[in-house]
């Protein structure tokens, strides 16, 4: 959490930008640029044996900033009451280590390149509790490593730009090792083209290569995805704005796929925002959802894109200047919904068909400079 600057929420399918699985919407989580030189200190022992350290640091000099994290959570084992005894879970125990790094050098106002690492390794004990019993199990150990390199241009304009590239390897070894890489790259450009029209255009290619040496798994399975999308904003009216969008998708499993977008916003007042969305949804199957095979979760391999749109109504409305109320309503219809299918055998299949609906009312309030709530 240390190395969050802010989460947005970006509601409805409207957005060519960040993918045509996006659903129901997007959760962009934006970390932390160094601002001052600190180093802080954070720990904490509680219950169970628990022990958590945490430590940053970040500054700045001259065109050169870091931000560092690093961490440590362990956890003894548990105890628990049962019938007038107090037995201990016998291999409970957790410890779980983390690092993250982000290294920015500005060579402009407008250019940057960014470097991060992320790193989390896991090694829990696993048990069944039957009765009085506690049936020790194999630990589960796991190990995540994401690694990304961004020349970020255009920043601090209304049309930043950027070309990164990617790779996340995730270990997992429980009764057998199982891996996925993938790797990727992604790059966005964008126009004004006038006062009433900005065009953002970008492209990706994401690859995932899954292997699963025991149990009898697959090895070396890989998923290529190419995709293109171009999305414009045009300020059509003095309070209306229409951004429509297009995205193609070409998986070397199922084809190529287009998914058209659309949103509406009319500025009703000062105060007052109307907005509507609608848009296609193509979702592929994942690597892990086709071709996992670990002790108790088989893939799928036979597995069907999902398919089928989304579309929501909205408004955001300021009462006051401390306060504000938002409400939407929503609906999406997929085919081929990939549903959690259970454990001891194929662990995911498709439904035939899926509807959700639903309404949203928030209400915001801010007490002071130092209270809110919602």
């Amino acid at each position: 959490m240390d190395n969050i600057q802010r989460i947005e929420v970006v509601k409805g399918g409207g957005s060519a930008l960040y993918g045509s699985d996006a659903v129901g919407g997007v959760i962009n989580i934006i970390t932390k640029n160094a601002v001052k030189n600190e180093n802080k200190v954070d720990i904490n022992t509680g219950s169970w044996g628990s022990h958590n350290y945490t430590l940053s640091t970040q500054g700045k000099e001259n065109d050169f900033s870091w931000f560092v994290t690093g961490g440590l959570q362990k956890r003894g084992h548990f105890d628990y009451k049962f019938d007038g005894n107090s037995p201990t879970m016998s291999n409970s125990d957790y410890n779980n280590n983390s690092f993250s790094m982000k290294l920015k050098n500005r060579f402009s106002d407008s250019d940057s390149v960014t470097f991060g690492y992320n790193h989390c390794s896991v090694d829990a004990g696993l048990y069944n509790c039957i009765g009085t019993n506690s049936t020790p199990n194999n630990r589960l150990k796991e190990n995540f490593n994401s690694y990304n390199l961004t020349w970020n241009f255009q920043e601090d304009t209304d049309v930043p730009g950027y070309m990164r590239f990617f790779y996340n390897h995730n270990w997992i070894d429980f009764l057998g090792d199982y891996s996925t890489r993938t790797m990727g790259l992604d790059a966005q450009y964008g126009w004004i083209l006038n006062d009433d029209n900005t065009l953002i255009t970008g492209v990706e290619w994401h690859q995932s290569n899954s292997e699963n040496i025991a149990n009898g798994g697959y090895q070396d399975k890989k998923i290529t995805t190419k995709s293109v999308f171009l999305q414009d904003s045009w300020k059509f009216a003095d309070k209306w704005t229409l951004v429509p969008g297009l995205r193609m998708d070409n998986h070397s499993m199922f084809g190529t796929h287009w998914s058209p977008k659309v949103a509406i916003n009319y500025l009703a007042g000062a105060d007052t925002q109307v907005y509507a969305s609608w848009g296609r949804v193509f979702k592929a199957p994942t690597a892990d959802d086709l071709y996992y095979n670990n002790y108790g979760f088989v893939g799928n391999p036979n597995l069907r894109p999902e398919t089928g749109y989304t579309a929501t109504i909205g408004l955001n409305h300021n009462l006051n200047e401390s306060s504000s109320v938002s409400f939407s309503v929503f609906q999406s219809e997929l085919h081929d919904a990939i549903t959690w299918y259970g454990f001891g055998g194929v662990a995911y299949a498709n439904n035939s068909d899926e509807k959700r609906r639903g309404m949203e009312l928030a209400f915001k309030q801010e007490l002071s400079q130092m209270w809110s709530y919602d």
